[in-house]
């Protein structure tokens, strides 16, 4: 079977992020949290709007990092998980907890998976992730 890939721009990838993000929050939280009843989507489906007590509801954020380890001599540490067919390996990745900077993150989800010590962490960028608590793994999804 061949797999077609697309390449979208990156306005275009970041709109389809944010419309992927909005839709499963949407089909995922039809009801109030504090009381029960129904939902309806307001503001351009950016907020949902309880029926009974008119509460507004917004979409999770979970600021998560993607890292890719690299030492002096350019070469890359990959993670791989026992429940992973062989050969498939991954960068490392996690959420951030709270009060943590991105950087403390980073060094300390490394060395949770590797029990390697990473110092010199650079930011790179950013991107979209529209599943939320959904940890971003490379490949999966």
């Amino acid at each position: 079977m061949e797999v077609k890939r697309l390449s979208l721009s990156e306005v275009d990838l970041t709109l389809a992020m944010h419309a992927v993000g909005l839709g499963n929050w949407h089909a995922k939280h039809p009801c109030c949290s504090r009381c029960g009843s129904a939902t309806v989507s307001d503001l351009g489906g950016s907020v949902r709007v309880c029926v009974a007590d008119s509460s507004q509801h917004y979409p999770r954020t979970d600021p998560a990092v993607i890292v890719l380890v690299k030492d002096s001599e350019d070469r890359i540490l990959l993670g791989h998980q026992p429940i992973w067919p062989e050969k498939r390996f991954s960068t490392f990745a996690g959420f951030v907890e709270p009060g943590e900077s991105f950087e403390e993150c980073v060094s300390r989800e490394v060395f949770e998976e590797a029990g390697v010590y990473c110092n010199d962490i650079n930011y790179l960028a950013s991107q979209a992730w529209p599943f939320p608590a959904r940890r971003p793994l490379a490949g999966v999804d």
